[in-house]
């Protein structure tokens, strides 16, 4: 499938079905989609289609970010970020000033196929879970220490081994 957000609709709508979704809205100009989650959260993840890089665009909301709680957050999201060779091309972004987490992927659009769009949908789901719950471990009292996240969880980051996250945060 190249360029033909036709395609990329239909794969969305079957995706809706597939993964039980509670509901999925298409935004019919804007080549953009929301789909919400059956998980008691109303987990969201929104895709759009990028007709000039052939690719389609996965946004998962995660968490707002408290103030006090946004700096080692903040860094345990840039480490995580740094990890791209492990995690799969997913990128931890901030909507805006507000401390909005959110979870970023983009796939691109040959090859792609309804069990191919579910895994990742899946997956990205699974991976916003997981945020939310090392997020809201993470300890306010240790801004300007180094990251430090609270439980059985360290701040194994710093060197690069990925130990701050469970594995199945790491790949979509």
């Amino acid at each position: 499938m190249y360029n033909d957000p036709a395609a990329l609709q239909r794969l969305v709508a079957q995706a809706g079905p597939a993964l039980d979704l509670a509901r999925v809205t298409a935004y019919e100009g804007d080549h953009a989609w929301s789909l919400v989650f059956d998980d008691g959260r109303g987990s969201t993840i929104d895709v759009e289609w990028d007709s000039v890089a052939e690719r389609a665009m996965f946004t998962a909301e995660v968490s707002i970010i408290p103030a006090g709680a946004r700096l080692p957050a903040f860094e345990l999201l840039l480490q995580y970020n740094y990890l791209w060779g492990e995690h799969g091309g997913v990128r931890t972004a901030l909507t805006g000033s507000e401390g909005d987490v959110v979870l970023l992927f983009d796939l691109p659009l040959a090859d792609l196929d309804l069990p191919r769009l579910c895994e990742v949908l899946s997956n990205l789901h699974a991976i916003a879970a997981s945020f939310r719950t090392v997020l809201a471990r993470v300890n306010p009292s240790a801004a300007g220490s180094g990251t430090t996240v609270s439980g059985d969880q360290t701040d194994g980051l710093a060197q690069g081994n990925g130990s701050a996250f469970p594995p199945h945060m790491i790949r979509v």
